[in-house]
């Protein structure tokens, strides 16, 4: 028919009125006008698709702006729940630091871990406060208090302390940063064990040195 002729030719030629025409509503009356004069159940077919291609695409950006919004929410609720307790960790922690230095010391952080209001802060981020008791002595004795590769802090300020306490939250992703940390620290402790060993050896050889000398 001249319709099928003008608009539906080929597969790619109907694809392209179907997208172009119906989806994008670029022609719509004409094709539609064509349609209806050729026959009315072709005019209504075509209408059928372009009202289900239409709803198509709204339920898609609806679906997109639900996501954004989301996101952006979730966000949002998580910033306004991690300030609110480094507030109040950081009104605890100066209420601790009895010397008024500004600083958490190992035991200044078992008192904190001991206090309840400051368990239940740190458990509303994520952060596991029996495990972190296990961790008491890397985070006071490794490099991973400071940035520099200097020697070990046994104190930390309260920014300092906070950022690392962050650190520890269970919904943290292990990024680069971590990876090149946990080799830096792995590099570190075997360094340790090695000098350590060659320590020992040169004991064992010196007590067997001055056992088989002569008396």
């Amino acid at each position: 028919t001249t319709v099928g002729e003008n608009w539906f030719s080929s597969v790619e030629h109907s694809m392209e009125t179907l997208l172009v025409d119906g989806t994008f509503v670029d022609n719509i009356g004409r094709v539609l006008r064509e349609l209806n004069q050729e026959l009315f159940v072709y005019g209504l077919v075509f209408l059928a698709f372009v009202c289900f291609a239409a709803l198509m695409v709204m339920n898609m950006l609806v679906g997109v702006l639900c996501e954004v919004v989301s996101a952006v929410s979730t966000m949002e609720k998580e910033e306004m729940l991690v300030t609110r307790v480094i507030s109040k960790m950081r009104g605890i922690m100066e209420a601790l630091d009895d010397n008024g230095r500004g600083m958490i010391s190992k035991m200044q952080f078992m008192k904190l871990l001991e206090n309840t209001e400051a368990a239940k802060a740190l458990h509303q981020v994520g952060v596991d406060v029996v495990g972190l008791v296990d961790f008491t002595d890397f985070i006071f004795e490794s490099e991973i208090a400071k940035d520099e590769d200097i020697a070990p802090a046994m104190e930390l300020s309260i920014q300092q302390f906070i950022d690392v306490l962050l650190q520890f939250r269970g919904s943290n992703a292990a990024t680069v940063k971590d990876m090149v940390d946990l080799r830096k620290y792995v590099h570190k402790m075997w360094l340790q064990t090695n000098q350590s060993l060659l320590e020992i050896r040169e004991e064992v050889e010196l007590v067997g040195a001055r056992s088989t000398c002569p008396r």
